[in-house]
């Protein structure tokens, strides 16, 4: 899908506040509230604007051990990476995992009320018959960048511009 110069303020505003009202949203843009609407909902459609979501202080609801992991799955038969991304899936401390090359299998960002909550997840694979192990351990002590809002080219699709 290509993406014009409205579509790219479109995206950054709604990254900035995806409250937006879209009679706003449209006034920002230089557009009617209709052609808007119908921008979004392309947007949408096409899989580029997946959901809104409203940002959370994590710390002040009780979270206390926030980490970036990487995991091995030590053995690459279809069950044990199945399982494992199962367990991934459920897991509320996971917010998010990455399967990545390297010496390990899985990059996770955890985020748990503490580093024991974090333990009695893997314990539990283990316990289940996976051999997973931690091959490091990065805990965050500060927070010093919040994502920023990801700005397309302008000119091109809506593929990552080339490294």
């Amino acid at each position: 899908m290509q993406l014009d110069n409205v579509d790219c303020q479109i995206l950054d505003t709604l990254q900035k506040d995806g409250r937006i009202k879209n009679k706003d949203l449209a006034v920002q843009v230089g557009l009617s509230a209709s052609a808007c609407h119908e921008r979004v909902r392309r947007l949408e459609s096409a899989g580029i604007v997946r959901g809104y979501r409203a940002l959370v202080d994590a710390s002040a609801l009780g979270a206390r051990f926030d980490a970036w992991i990487d995991v091995e799955v030590r053995e690459h038969t279809g069950r044990d990476v199945d399982d494992f991304l199962a367990r991934l899936h459920t897991a509320e401390q996971v917010l998010s995992a990455h399967r990545v090359a390297g010496p390990q299998d899985f990059m996770l960002h955890v985020l748990a009320r503490s580093q024991t909550a974090w333990s009695a997840f893997m314990r539990e694979a283990r316990d289940a018959g996976l051999d997973v192990v931690v091959k490091h351990m990065s805990v965050v002590t500060d927070c010093v960048k919040v994502r920023q809002p990801f700005r397309p080219n302008r000119s091109t699709s809506t593929g990552p511009e080339p490294i």
